[in-house]
């Protein structure tokens, strides 16, 4: 299983959690996406490790102590990718090269 937690302190976190949860809602049962396990908003606090990367070049988060605190966090648990989320596939990769390639992960 898969956690994903939208950060309370942004902005617009309650309103991409909300949209994210929908589009995925609607291609449930595509072998090309994960399945939804439930969907939580304002879950209560949340404690997350300070040693999380941020992002892939982030040489610094195993230097990170310490855990950083979040109420009324939205989360949203799914099921674990063998391969990772698409952004990491698509990024290791080099991006999209070929429309048709986009049209079968996407159709």
């Amino acid at each position: 299983m898969a956690l994903k937690l939208f950060n309370p302190l942004h902005e617009e976190a309650e309103k991409s959690a909300k949209k994210e949860f929908k589009i995925l809602s609607l291609v449930q049962g595509h072998p090309n996406f994960v399945k939804i396990l439930d969907f939580r908003k304002d879950v209560g606090k949340v404690n997350v490790p300070n040693n999380l990367p941020e992002s892939p070049d982030d040489v610094c988060a195993p230097y990170r102590y310490g855990t950083k605190s979040f109420t009324d966090a939205t989360c949203m648990s799914m099921e674990l990718s063998d391969f990772g989320d698409l952004f990491d596939i698509v990024k290791s990769s080099g991006g999209f090269k070929s429309i048709p390639l986009v049209r079968h992960l996407f159709a």
